[in-house]
C-alpha cells in the first residue's frame, strides 16, 4: 500500500472515531444552554401590568412582587374582586413597591387573602390603600405606612390577626373605622390593646361591645393605666372613646388615665371620675389663663398671680372621682415652697385651698372640681371688698310684681329701696296703677348697677274706656231701664185696680 494512502486512512479513521464523541458533547452543550435558557426565564417566573402604567414581576427564589411604574401611566392600580385570579396565581411572601415613583395607589383585594403574605415594603408615592387590600394577611407582623398615604380603606388590613406593630409615619388624613378590622386586641381583663406608632405618639385600637374601634387621640401604656398623648393638641373625647374608658373603669377600680397636654400639663383621672362623665362628646381642656380675660372680680382676686382654666365639656365636676393634676412652675428666685398657695376659685372669691406637692419645677394636686384654678406665692390677698349700690323706687301709688319684700326691697315710707352689688343687672317689671298708664322712670331705670339711685313712677290718666268699663256701664244702664219700667208698671197696674 502506498505510504500515502495508509495515512490518509489512518487520519479518515481517527475522523470517523472523534465524530461520534464530538456530536455527543455538541448536543449536550445544546442541551445544557437551552436548560439554562429554560432555568433563567423560571427565575423571572411571571410578569404583567396592573392598571395605568403600573407592572409587576414576580420572582419564585423569594417569593417577592415587585410592582414598578411608567411616567405615562395614571398610577391608579386595578381594582380587583375578592375571588379574582391575581398575580399570576404566585405564592406571594413579600411585595415591595419602593420603586413606584408617582403618585400611586393600591386597588381593592390586591393582596386579599394572601395568607404568606409577610412584609410589604411601600414607597413614599403610595397615596391610598384600597378596601380589603391586605385583608387576611395572617402572616403580615409589621408594617409602616409612609407620610404620603391619606386614605386608608375599609377592611384594608381586616383580618390581619398577626400584626404586631403599626407605624403611621404621619396619620392619614381618612381612616375608615373598619380598616383593621377583626382582630382581637384585648380582652376586658387585662385590657392590653395593640400599639400603633405614629404623628410622634403611639395610637391604639379597642374593642367596644365586639367591635373595633379607631380611638384617638389615643391611650397608650400598659394594663389598665392609660395615657392620652395629646402632642397635636388633640384632647377629644367622642363616644366611643368615652363608651370604652367608662366600661374600663367599670371593670377596675384602680384603672388611671392619664392625659399628656403640650405646655407641661398632665391630668391623671381615677375610675370614679371617668365614671363620672356624661355620654356625649366632650373636649377635656387644661388651659393658662390670660389674666385680662378674667371678670372684675376675679380679676381684682387673684392680680398678676398665674391662673389656670380647667374644663370637660359640660361637667361641673367630677363627682365622687379625683384627678391629680400636675403643671410647670417656676419659683422665683429667693422664694419658697413652702409659701406656694393653690386655690380652686369659683364666682370671684377662693373658694378652697388645695392640698399640693412641689418637686423639680413642678406643682401636683387633686381636686374634683371644673373652674379655675391660680397659683400664690405667699399668704392669698384679701378678697377685694365688693361695691355695693342702693337702688330706690318710687311707685307713687303703683305696684310692681318684682318689688316686693319677697324679691328683698324694704319699703319706708313711699320708697321701695334694695342694695346691690356693683355691676349687677337691674330688672324691674312696669308697675301699674288702676286708671293710669306707666310712662316710665325719672330718670331712665339703668340695666347695670354702677351707682346709687332714686327713680320715680311716671304716670298719665287713662282717658279710655276699657272694654271692662265699657261693659260695667252698659250693665248699669241696663239695670236703670228694667227697674225703672218695672216701677212703671207696678204704679200703673195699682191704678187700674183702685179705678
Amino acid at each position: 500500500m502506498d505510504p500515502t494512502s495508509a495515512d490518509t486512512e489512518v487520519r479518515r479513521s481517527m475522523v470517523r472515531m472523534l465524530t461520534l464523541p464530538l456530536t455527543v458533547l455538541a448536543v449536550l452543550a445544546v442541551g445544557i444552554l437551552l436548560f439554562s435558557a429554560v432555568s433563567d426565564d423560571s427565575d423571572a417566573d411571571d410578569s404583567g401590568t396592573c392598571g395605568g402604567g403600573l407592572s409587576w414581576t414576580y420572582t419564585d427564589a423569594t417569593g417577592t412582587l415587585t410592582i414598578t411604574r411608567n411616567n405615562v401611566g395614571s398610577g391608579v392600580m386595578t381594582d380587583f374582586g375578592p375571588t379574582d385570579v391575581r398575580w399570576g396565581g404566585h405564592e406571594v411572601r413579600a411585595v415591595d413597591l419602593s420603586g413606584v415613583v408617582g403618585s400611586t395607589t393600591i386597588g381593592t383585594y390586591a393582596f386579599s387573602g394572601c395568607t404568606s403574605l409577610e412584609s410589604i415594603t411601600f414607597s413614599e408615592y403610595v397615596t391610598s390603600i384600597g378596601a380589603s387590600a391586605f385583608s387576611g394577611c395572617t402572616s403580615l407582623e409589621n408594617l409602616i405606612i409612609p407620610r404620603s398615604v391619606t386614605n386608608v380603606g375599609a377592611s384594608a388590613f381586616g383580618g390581619c390577626t398577626g400584626l404586631k406593630y403599626l407605624e403611621f409615619e404621619t396619620g392619614p388624613t381618612s381612616i375608615d373605622l373598619g380598616a383593621f378590622a377583626g382582630m382581637t386586641l384585648y380582652d376586658s381583663d387585662t385590657i392590653t390593646p395593640i400599639s400603633i406608632v405614629g404623628n410622634d405618639r403611639v395610637w391604639q385600637f379597642f374593642s367596644v361591645g365586639g367591635k373595633l374601634s379607631w380611638l384617638l387621640p389615643v391611650f397608650t401604656g400598659t394594663g389598665s393605666n392609660l395615657i392620652v398623648d395629646s402632642a397635636h393638641n388633640d384632647q377629644t373625647f367622642d363616644l366611643v372613646n368615652i363608651a370604652y374608658l367608662k366600661d374600663a373603669a367599670s371593670k377596675n377600680a384602680d384603672m388611671t388615665l392619664s392625659i399628656v397636654i403640650p405646655g407641661g400639663y398632665t391630668a391623671v383621672f381615677d375610675s370614679a371620675a371617668i365614671l363620672s362623665w356624661g355620654d356625649g362628646l366632650a373636649v377635656f381642656e387644661f388651659t393658662k389663663v390670660n389674666n385680662a380675660s378674667l371678670d372684675a372680680a376675679t380679676k381684682a382676686l387673684v392680680g398678676s398671680d398665674p391662673v389656670y382654666s380647667i374644663t370637660f365639656g359640660g361637667n361641673t365636676s367630677f363627682g365622687l372621682g379625683k384627678v391629680t393634676y400636675t403643671l410647670d412652675y417656676t419659683l422665683p428666685a429667693g422664694g419658697d415652697p413652702m409659701d406656694i398657695r393653690v386655690h380652686y376659685i369659683t364666682a370671684g372669691t377662693f373658694a378652697e385651698e388645695m392640698p399640693f406637692n412641689y418637686s423639680m419645677g413642678k406643682i401636683t394636686f387633686e381636686s374634683n372640681h371644673l373652674s379655675l384654678y391660680s397659683i400664690q406665692l405667699g399668704d392669698a390677698p384679701p378678697p377685694t371688698p365688693v361695691q355695693k349700690y342702693t337702688i330706690q323706687l318710687k311707685l307713687n301709688g303703683g305696684e310692681s310684681s318684682s318689688v316686693s319684700t319677697g324679691n328683698g326691697w324694704v319699703l319706708n315710707g313711699d320708697t321701695w329701696s334694695k342694695p346691690f352689688n356693683e355691676g349687677s343687672s337691674l330688672t324691674v317689671k312696669d308697675p301699674s296703677k288702676d286708671g293710669y298708664s306707666f310712662d316710665g322712670w325719672d330718670p331712665v331705670l339703668p340695666k347695670t348697677v354702677t351707682a346709687d339711685g332714686v327713680y320715680e313712677a311716671s304716670y298719665s290718666k287713662d282717658t279710655t274706656f276699657s272694654i271692662g268699663r265699657v261693659s260695667l256701664w252698659v250693665v248699669i244702664a241696663v239695670g236703670i231701664v228694667i227697674a225703672v219700667g218695672y216701677a212703671g208698671y207696678f204704679i200703673i197696674s195699682n191704678t187700674r185696680k183702685k179705678s
